[in-house]
């Protein structure tokens, strides 16, 4: 795959400035709801149709195959939108995201805001996850983007916006129990589930990510999570200072959700917006690959594609960053572009604890 390059001046940004480490404390916002969700139909995600043997090295997509060609801003519509009322004192509010997820950035957060542009309106994070990026900018930004392809976790962020009490209080009512978890494992096998009350899966997400094992969500070909039953001592099913936190963060700066592909925010990017990518990382090796918290999977021909992509954000002049693998097809991807390397990175997705930490990866800049 032979990339353009693009010439960029090497060294941090020039306009950069990094954030305090947000420090956990109580939540002294007010606990009225700001946010509007909407009656937009989740998409109920397919079988895979890719298989994880079938990895092959794919080429450029040509311009006219772009899937992010002629979109419009009505072809994205928000789950929930928050409005918060001008002046609204936020000083002094943290928050942190409200549960693990693959890849999360929570302890990485001081160290990527190092190269976060000093000034943007509009806050894009088309990879959310757990969010952790999103609660150290949205507060820096007039409005925040976020999304991802897991339905069930964008609907779960929906309901805290929304739903914040009803949420918690069908969670304490959940038990640390196997036979308990299994059952609430199960319930995605029925073909009705995705049309069933919203509230009550996020409720069974905020449950299965507690409880599971390692909080790891993890789904197969047929789309069911199959994480087994986790071992802990006595968990705290229901962490309100952690979801009530989530919830006013979520209420109290001005956040559109939505849930889809990571291009189809473009429509409403310009060259005053800031990109964070957090994509699935490309695998360093044979046993490293692990993309089944979606059931499309990221192949090699997807991070080709979002590498395509970043270059459309670079020629309209719209600045991004992006966080991967720090290996050599990362580097030719995105060559040309300012690539910065992490040392020393924890990722606690590995069983084996010892193996969790001294990992290298590249944060990939156009500014």
């Amino acid at each position: 795959v032979n990339l353009p390059q693009v010439k960029r001046p090497r060294g941090r940004p020039p306009k950069h400035a990094a954030l305090p480490k947000p420090q956990p404390g109580p939540v002294t916002l007010p606990t009225m709801c700001y946010s509007t969700a909407f009656e937009a139909k989740l998409p109920v995600p397919e079988p895979a149709k890719k298989s994880r043997q079938a990895l092959k090295r794919g080429g450029l997509l040509s311009a006219e195959d772009f899937p992010w060609n002629n979109l419009k801003p009505e072809d994205s519509i928000a789950l929930a939108v928050s409005n918060p009322p001008a002046g609204l004192n936020t000083r002094g509010f943290t928050a942190r995201p409200f549960t693990k997820w693959v890849g999360g950035k929570y302890k990485l957060v001081t160290r990527l805001l190092e190269f976060v542009p000093a000034d943007f309106e509009k806050y894009f994070e088309p990879f959310v996850g757990g969010g952790s990026m999103y609660y150290a900018l949205s507060p820096r930004a007039k409005c925040s983007y976020i999304s991802d392809l897991n339905s069930e976790l964008m609907n779960t962020y929906v309901q805290l916006m929304v739903n914040l009490e009803e949420v918690k209080k069908r969670l304490r009512t959940y038990v640390y129990d196997k036979d308990f978890y299994l059952q609430v494992r199960q319930r995605d096998r029925d073909p009705a589930f995705y049309e069933s009350d919203p509230v009550e899966r996020a409720v069974r997400l905020l449950y299965l990510l507690r409880v599971g094992y390692n909080g790891l969500y993890r789904v197969n070909s047929k789309n069911h999570f199959n994480v087994p039953f986790g071992r802990y001592t006595n968990p705290e099913i229901c962490r309100d200072e952690v979801l009530n936190a989530a919830s006013a963060h979520l209420n109290h700066y001005p956040t559109k959700v939505f849930v889809g592909q990571y291009y189809a925010l473009l429509p409403f990017m310009d060259e005053k917006s800031f990109v964070y990518f957090d994509p699935p990382y490309m695998p360093v090796s044979e046993t490293a690959f692990f993309t089944d918290y979606q059931v499309e999977g990221f192949s090699y021909q997807d991070q080709v594609t979002l590498a395509q992509f970043c270059r459309e954000l670079d020629r309209r002049k719209i600045r991004f960053m992006l966080s991967n693998s720090c290996c050599d097809e990362v580097r030719r991807l995105y060559q040309g572009f300012n690539i910065h390397v992490l040392d020393n990175v924890m990722r606690g997705i590995n069983s084996t604890v010892s193996l969790r930490s001294g990992h290298k990866e590249l944060v990939i800049t156009n500014y």
